[in-house]
């Protein structure tokens, strides 16, 4: 939320990027937020990850605590993931404590440092055998964004909207698009780009579902006609919000599973930069698809 008020259009007070508030103060801002979502039109049907995610929160940062620990790739200390995660070392003390007596994690002593344990690397196995191969994803989307310079994510569909799964922001970006953050497909650039494998019967039926209208249908069924001949789409984050956005979608991993990639920034960076972020996209792209043949 914080993304789009400090690089879009959208006026909001609310932060719910902030992990350290009490149960109370959190429950009342998802609750404040789900009446915005569904009486103002100008978010752009936007469900950020906070919504109902209260009852599995000690689960969601668990798996925080070991993506920190993977995009670090080494042994932490306690304060440095508390600091990181902006959690409160009693909180973080607790959750790395029941981590650990589960065997996720593992404790040295000598050196008051946590590792993942070996118990995930069965995990670690079969997602490089289904997302391209050993790091390729990883070391392919850290490319992409140390060329850029923008804001790198990786989205894909659930139903009718599309999720974001990863993004990378650059320094000067403090408040990020978080990645669960979901989009109602046909009014945001990334979903538009994931329905270009959609037959017309299914884009069709989405639009019947959802309600849209005759004009915006035609609309969808042109721009998704334009991805199939260029490859990529650009275009705002959202109907409602300035953010512009260069879509690709990527090469179906070995599981099927239907990713698009993207690269954001303000609108005239993007206009003055379309050349480079649609060579920079084609060639991450590319690069995947020869570590998957």
């Amino acid at each position: 939320m914080a993304f789009l008020r400090k690089y879009g259009e959208t006026p909001c007070s609310l932060d719910w990027a902030n992990p350290s508030m009490d149960y109370a103060s959190e429950r009342n801002l998802l609750v404040e937020q789900e009446r915005l979502l569904a009486t103002d039109p100008a978010y752009g049907h936007i469900e950020w990850p906070g919504v109902r995610r209260n009852l599995s929160r000690t689960a969601t940062r668990a798996l925080d605590v070991l993506d920190f620990m993977a995009s670090h790739s080494r042994a932490l200390r306690a304060i440095e993931i508390a600091n990181g995660l902006n959690l409160s070392p009693s909180s973080l003390n607790q959750l790395l404590k029941s981590m650990a007596d589960s065997g996720y994690i593992v404790f040295d002593p000598r050196l008051k440092v946590y590792y993942p344990s070996p118990r995930l690397s069965r995990l670690a196995s079969w997602l490089d055998g289904i997302y391209y191969g050993q790091d390729v994803l990883q070391r392919e989307l850290e490319r992409l964004f140390r060329a850029s310079g923008a804001l790198v994510m990786i989205s894909t569909r659930t139903g009718s909207f599309v999720q974001i799964v990863q993004s990378l922001a650059p320094a000067g970006w403090s408040h990020p698009v978080e990645s669960g953050t979901k989009l109602l497909l046909v009014e945001s650039t990334l979903g538009k780009a994931l329905l270009v494998t959609a037959t017309e019967l299914e884009v069709l039926e989405l639009c019947r579902e959802i309600g849209l209208d005759a004009g915006r249908r035609t609309a969808l069924l042109s721009e998704l006609q334009q991805i199939r001949a260029t490859g990529y789409l650009l275009g705002s984050f959202t109907e409602a919000n300035a953010v512009a956005t260069i879509a690709m979608p990527m090469p179906a991993p070995h599981c099927g599973l239907p990713l698009v990639v993207s690269l954001s920034n303000r609108s005239a960076a993007v206009q003055e930069r379309k050349n480079l972020y649609r060579t920079l996209l084609h060639d991450f792209v590319r690069a995947l698809e020869a570590e998957r043949a």
